[in-house]
């Protein structure tokens, strides 16, 4: 599936994981850190800034991303 105006990035920012959400107006994002789940809506098209804590640092997590309920990515983020 192709979503050239939507854009999904994630990475890690000190101690927080974020996720970066653009062009998803009003879409429900939701996030599994290492088995833990995370949610929240995106307001307007514009930039969203999305976040929660990560564990220790030094680990390796898997990341898994979803958008209205369909899994758009998945990473491997080391975290600091």
């Amino acid at each position: 599936m192709n979503f050239p105006s939507e854009n999904l990035r994630n990475g890690n920012l000190n101690v927080k994981l974020v996720v970066y959400a653009l062009g998803l107006d009003q879409a429900r994002i939701t996030w599994k850190v290492s088995g833990i789940w995370g949610q929240d809506f995106a307001a307007g098209n514009t930039l969203n800034r999305l976040d929660r804590l990560t564990p220790l640092k030094g680990l390796t997590v898997k990341v898994d991303i979803f958008v209205d309920g369909v899994k758009r990515m998945t990473k491997n983020v080391l975290t600091r």
